[in-house]
């Protein structure tokens, strides 16, 4: 697949099907080409359902992001106005490193919600709120 506009587009929005393995190879090659662009200005993402679909080959892994898609995100979060995790709970684990990669004194609208696939048992995640103190142009937080 080739994705000219990866490098050149500004607002992203990434509807995916995030328990189809295919949608999500998909996804991965388009966060490689999103990260090496310095226009994107907002990136929301929007699953189908709160947590990605495993790699058979990693599912009884300790990985924690076994698709690596935090290294992926990482270089996009500094020039990031926008930016939501759409909910994902497998991204909800790493607010913190998410916090301390986008720039304070630029984003305006920051999603950080997440939603349980077992609300019963999951991991507890937490972030220290000094994170965000910061952030002093947060006009929409969720």
């Amino acid at each position: 697949m080739n994705y000219t506009f990866g490098k050149i587009v500004a607002d992203a929005r990434i509807v995916i099907n995030s328990l189809s393995l295919e949608c999500m190879e998909e996804f991965i090659h388009l966060l490689r080409l999103l990260s090496d662009n310095n226009n994107l200005r907002s990136l929301y993402l929007e699953p189908t359902h709160c947590r990605f679909d495993v790699p058979y080959k990693c599912i009884n892994s300790n990985e924690d992001d076994p698709w690596g898609i935090m290294s992926l995100l990482l270089p996009c979060l500094p020039n990031l106005v926008k930016f939501s995790i759409g909910c994902i709970e497998d991204l909800s684990y790493f607010i913190e490193d998410i916090l301390k990669h986008l720039d304070p004194n630029k984003v305006t609208h920051l999603g950080l919600a997440s939603v349980k696939d077992d609300p019963v048992n999951y991991q507890y995640c937490c972030f220290d709120p000094e994170l965000l103190a910061p952030f002093n142009k947060l006009e929409v937080i969720i």
